[in-house]
């Protein structure tokens, strides 16, 4: 989904502030890849 879409969907004035929430390591990535596939 688009940056600008989510600033939208969470009411943010600055693209600034969602791009806090937007923010991935690869650690992170790859630990949500791994909890998929143990589902």
């Amino acid at each position: 989904m688009p940056l600008e879409q989510i600033q939208q969907f969470l009411g943010h004035a600055q693209l600034d502030t969602t791009q806090i929430y937007a923010a991935s390591t690869t650690a992170m990535i790859k630990d949500s890849y791994q909890q998929a596939l143990s589902r």
